[in-house]
């Protein structure tokens, strides 16, 4: 019975500093660990701005006043995310295209603010 006890005891221990470990090492990557660089200008020459968030797009198009873009990137979290598909700005969701979404054409050389 006694080393019944030990074990549970030693058992208890191991599986404590195991959680404890486990979640010191969660905590640690997501505060040091930075925020990934942008996608490039070559990949994502389009950027559209929102009122909450940015979106880098490989591909943009206008239709009917409504900006899209085609293979995008957004930050989620501290990481870039690409998504393959197309995701639109409708001015019920995001409002005024060049107020409140703004379009800029990404370049090597210079930036142009397109919409806004």
């Amino acid at each position: 019975m006694k080393g019944l006890k030990i074990i549970k005891a030693v058992f208890g221990g191991i599986v404590f500093v195991a959680v404890a470990v486990f979640i010191l090492a969660g905590v640690v990557k997501y505060f040091v660990a930075g925020h990934d660089t942008v996608p490039s200008v070559a990949d994502a020459p389009w950027l559209i701005q929102t009122t909450s968030r940015v979106y880098y797009g490989a591909e943009f198009s206008l239709q009917d006043g409504v900006p899209s873009l085609k293979g995008y990137w957004t930050l989620d979290g501290k990481k870039y995310n690409y998504h393959s598909g197309v995701i639109s700005f409708p001015e019920t969701l995001y409002g005024t295209f060049g107020t409140d979404v703004k379009l800029v054409k990404r370049t090597t050389q210079k930036t142009t603010i397109i919409g806004g």
